[in-house]
């Protein structure tokens, strides 16, 4: 026999008095004080009036007697009785006394004291003077756990034998062993549970109020999400506390009356054995399969189900299969008992936890209960033997894992603890807090632990990454280089890192003025397609090489696979590496499209890359004035790059010629020659610089000083842009020596040489009479007109049919939805249109279409 306590019934109930008897207490409790009606309950209560079972199955304080005293006080159901037991109570007698009570001829006196079977004919009997009542009668039993099969099985043939006559309603802190499946095919059950006698934030507001707690909105909202609706945790709580912090402090359950509640009504309700598997159960956030045998032994899973059967909090986590929970003001409390009976057993449950999630690559729970245990040594650990420094040093840095992990101690002598601590100071700019945790790997034999090497390796190309100065950079990444060395460990194990050390190299190499060689390295990091973020970073640097050498079409091609190898990696927007939308930007000045240059500088500079990275923060700069320049500020714009080549580091040489570059270029599109040749009086000879002298000098008037400097501007080392510019500059020089006939062929050129790429910026900054040349000239198209063939390379099928939806007047979003692809897919479409059909604007694509039958209408 099993009882649990319960309210004692009214001392004053008209209908019925109540008293005490040898088994149980007969009577209707009291309501308790600033009771909480729940009317929709009340209504399931009465939905099926002729059911053999209402099952009120709940954990301790949640409002079962409550419910069921304000139905019977509320709704009066007809010939109904209360009985509540106690522990030592008898249940047949019991029962049979309510019986009597509603005048029914029950044979009490026959009825066994202990949990056994009835006799054959003392059932009948008792079946038969219940189904012979003239009306139906209801039986409340509260405080009894139906949990002897014995008592379960004459209960069961009573109701199913009664005729009708008889409705028990059962409120119970465990469900009783009768066969429900069975009630429930047979709709003779109304059930109520946990989650239909949860407050919802409505019902604690109304509790709140009055209980005459004064607790705003969201307090409330924070309390009940922490006690899960538990209405006597939210009495407790409010009662004794000082304000909402200090409710759901004491609602964790380690301290005061909710803790003695707890301890009372549910721990000790169990044995020994059940407390001891509820306590180490408790010490992971969720038991998952596997875990649960970990912790508690083979038979886990029927402990389990076991106690979610008889209601000690827990509960299965909606949609994983085996996974279970404890609600957590009960997990806290079990977790204070734990520590406070025996610690030591705490500490190594936490330490089994952390190795079973670690040998199952779930990085974040095995550190947080590492570090639960204080074995940040094991934690440190886990990180490196998984080889999550890269991923570390990816995460955000306010993620859970690094938050975690920002504990371990300062004073940890430990290799795999010093490189943690290395990556985190990388998340807070401290790189000579990262160079202190490196130097105990300096001057001595490097890590004999494959795992600890690869760490070092990832952490010293990240640190190079972060360096000012690029020669320091190149150094950092040469020395993680030689730390991988020759050997070919497990296949694939050190990709990532070799990509990471060649994407720094190749960024070094470029902010050092190496072009070829930081190609070639960025070119082995974008090979390495494990390298997750690392390729996408090395395909937009390279998209940006290409981009600033000329090499239009190759850069669209190599940003849009940035992109879209970011979008494979799950980064939106917002998140993709920068370099990818740099480049898209340079091509968009290049070809005059200030909208999309516009775009795609705003989508970089939503990234961090530009605060941290001189290339980035350079390129973004450069199209960014630009646009100022095509919006008549010239003023701005060259304020802007006269900061930028302040704030660089004396090596970034690169960064700095090229800044000079454009800052000559807005000179002499603002009109001011001589300035132009000052700033370039010292600089380097190259094709680049050889163009802009050669366009100062015309616009000084000096022809021959102009055709000297055309001379290098033409030659097979320039880049396209520079190629086309000077032959443009050719062009104003002839038209100026009025050889007019000369002076088309020249634009005839340099239009045959753009067309293909789309390049348009040049035309756009050729002196006046070039211009209005090109203007005149109809036998000599601008770049955007088509050859007479039709156009310069064949358009895909994806191609032609955004074409057609173009034709339609879609918008990008419309097409996108149309095609089932991405609304960036379909821009990129959009461009390479563009750029086949020599135009730039999509009506004009519409239209050439039309024109060489390339739409179906």
């Amino acid at each position: 026999m099993s009882a649990s306590s319960a309210p004692r019934p009214s001392g004053d109930d008209h209908a019925w008095p109540g008293a005490t008897a040898p088994h149980g207490w007969h009577g209707v409790p009291e309501l308790p004080r600033q009771f909480h009606p729940r009317p929709d309950l009340l209504t399931r209560l009465d939905a099926e009036p002729g059911c053999r079972l209402v099952l009120v199955s709940a954990p301790a304080g949640t409002g079962k007697t409550a419910l069921v005293t304000d139905w019977v006080r509320t709704r009066r159901p007809a010939e109904t009785a209360w009985i509540t037991f106690d522990e030592d109570d008898a249940f047949w007698p019991g029962l049979g006394a309510a019986l009597v009570r509603l005048g029914l001829d029950v044979p009490v006196a026959a009825l066994p004291t202990a949990e056994v079977a009835l006799d054959l004919d003392v059932r009948r009997r008792l079946a038969l003077a219940v189904a012979s009542s003239a009306h139906p009668v209801t039986v409340v039993v509260d405080g009894y756990e139906v949990d002897s099969a014995a008592v379960a099985g004459d209960l069961d043939y009573l109701l199913k034998h009664s005729g009708r006559r008889l409705r028990l309603v059962l409120l119970t802190r465990a469900d009783p062993v009768l066969p429900l499946y069975r009630y429930r095919l047979d709709e003779t059950i109304v059930e109520v549970r946990m989650a239909d006698l949860a407050f919802t934030d409505h019902d604690a507001e109304a509790l709140f109020e009055a209980m005459r707690v004064p607790l705003g909105r969201a307090d409330v909202r924070l309390l009940n999400d922490r006690a899960r609706g538990w209405v006597t945790g939210l009495r407790l709580a409010a009662k004794s506390s000082a304000g909402p912090a200090d409710a759901t402090q004491r609602l964790a359950g380690a301290q005061g009356s909710i803790a003695e509640y707890l301890v009372g009504e549910v721990l000790q309700a169990h044995p020994p054995r059940v407390r001891d598997q509820l306590m180490a159960l408790s010490v992971p956030d969720t038991i998952e399969p596997g875990l649960a045998e970990e912790l508690v032994g083979q038979r886990a899973g029927r402990t389990l189900a076991a106690l979610e059967h008889v209601n000690v909090f827990i509960e299965p986590v909606p949609e994983q299969a085996g996974h279970y929970r404890f609600q957590p003001f009960f997990r806290d409390l079990l977790r204070a008992e734990l520590a406070y009976r025996a610690p030591a057993t705490l500490l190594d449950l936490h330490v089994r936890t952390a190795a079973w999630f670690a040998g199952r690559g779930m990085l974040g729970p095995a550190v947080h209960h590492h570090g639960a245990a204080g074995r940040w040594d094991l934690a440190a650990e886990a990180v490196v033997r998984q080889a999550m420094i890269g991923r570390l040093l990816a995460d955000p840095g306010t993620s859970a894992l690094v938050q975690t992990l920002r504990a371990i101690p300062d004073d940890l002598d430990h290799d795999a603890a010093a490189v943690v601590r290395g990556a985190l100071a990388l998340f807070d700019g401290d790189v000579q807090r990262v160079d202190v945790e490196l130097t105990r790997f300096e001057g001595r034999r490097e890590p004999r632990d494959e795992s600890m090497r690869h760490a070092v390796v990832t952490l010293q190309a990240a640190r190079a990454r972060r360096a000012v100065d690029p020669v320091v950079s190149l150094a950092l990444a040469r020395r993680a280089a030689r730390l991988i060395g020759t050997e070919q460990p497990a296949p694939g194990r050190w990709r990532a890192p070799r990509a990471l050390v060649a994407l720094v190299e190749g960024h070094a190499e470029l902010r050092l003025g190496r072009p070829g060689r930081a190609e070639d390295s960025l070119r082995r990091a974008s090979s390495v397609r494990e390298a997750g973020t690392v390729r996408v970073e090395s395909l937009g640097l390279l998209a940006l090489l290409a981009g600033l050498s000329g090499d239009l079409v190759r850069a669209d091609a190599l940003a849009s696979e940035a992109i879209a190898a970011g979008g494979n990696e799950g980064a939106g927007p917002g998140e993709r590496p920068a370099y990818g939308d740099l480049a898209l930007a340079w091509l968009a000045t290049e070809r005059s499209d200030p909208r999309t240059a516009g775009e795609h500088v705003r989508a970089a500079r939503r990234t961090d890359l530009i605060a941290s990275d001189p290339v980035a923060r350079a390129v973004a700069t450069w199209v960014d004035t630009r646009l100022g320049q095509t919006r008549a500020d010239t003023s701005g714009a060259l304020a802007a790059l006269r900061e930028l080549v302040a704030g660089l580091a004396a090596a970034d040489v690169w960064i700095a010629d090229r800044t000079r570059e454009e800052i000559v270029r807005l000179l002499l599109l603002s009109g001011d020659a001589p300035g132009a040749l000052a700033e370039l009086d010292g600089r380097p000879v190259s094709p680049s610089i050889a163009l802009l002298t050669a366009r100062a000098r015309a616009d000084l008037g000096d022809d021959e000083g102009a055709t000297r400097a055309l001379v290098l501007a033409c030659s097979a080392r320039a880049s396209l842009p520079v190629r086309v510019g000077a032959i443009l500059v050719r062009c104003e020089q002839l038209l100026g020596q009025g050889d007019a006939t000369r002076a088309r062929e020249c634009l005839g050129t340099a239009v045959t040489l753009a067309r293909r790429s789309g390049l348009r910026r040049p035309f756009r900054e050729a002196a006046p009479a070039v211009r209005r040349l090109l203007a005149r000239e109809e036998s000599a198209p601008v770049p955007t007109a088509l050859p007479s063939g039709g156009p310069l390379e064949e358009l895909t099928a994806k191609e032609l049919e955004v074409l057609e939806h173009l034709g339609e007047l879609l918008t990008t979003e419309e097409i996108a939805a149309a095609m089932y692809i991405s609304v960036n897919t379909v821009r990129t479409h959009v461009r390479h249109i563009l750029r086949k059909l020599g135009v730039s604007r999509r009506n004009a694509a519409v239209r050439v279409a039309r024109q060489y039958e390339l739409l179906g209408h």
